[in-house]
């Protein structure tokens, strides 16, 4: 079946070098009421039906989301050469956290930025230039 395809598991070592690039079709902002807000758009790429769907009811292309305190700085922070770890120990150093705890925060940010399609993250030695850059 299509949707039993497994992920594969990467150890702690693996997590730690592998490396977060930004989707260059997304565009950013500063909220004008807010400048501390980032608002980041990224566009809808619909599959299938789906996408027949979208475009017989005329949906949106786009969907928006504003970044605000660490989200933002986090997704400031991916720019293609850093690793998870130097995320993390980023981290680490301005809040004060532990290994684990920085380790958690950083995965879970990716993960929502990986979903959100704003960022794909590349297996350790891989070339950013040559990656995917709009995964949504």
């Amino acid at each position: 079946m299509l949707g039993d395809r497994k992920k594969p598991k990467l150890d702690v070592e693996m997590q730690l070098h592998t490396i977060p690039v930004r989707n260059t079709h997304v565009e950013t902002w500063p909220q004008e009421d807010d400048p501390d807000t980032l608002v980041v758009q990224v566009r809808l790429k619909p599959r299938g039906i789906l996408a027949l769907t979208m475009k017989t009811l005329k949906a949106r292309e786009f969907k928006k989301y504003s970044l605000v305190g660490l989200s933002r700085n986090m997704y400031e922070s991916v720019d293609g050469k850093k690793t998870v770890e130097d995320l993390l120990n980023r981290l680490m150093e301005e809040y004060k956290l532990t290994f684990l705890e920085a380790r958690a925060l950083t995965l879970q940010y990716l993960s929502d930025l990986m979903t959100r399609g704003l960022v794909v993250v590349l297996p350790p030695g891989s070339q950013p230039e040559k990656a995917i850059q709009n995964p949504a």
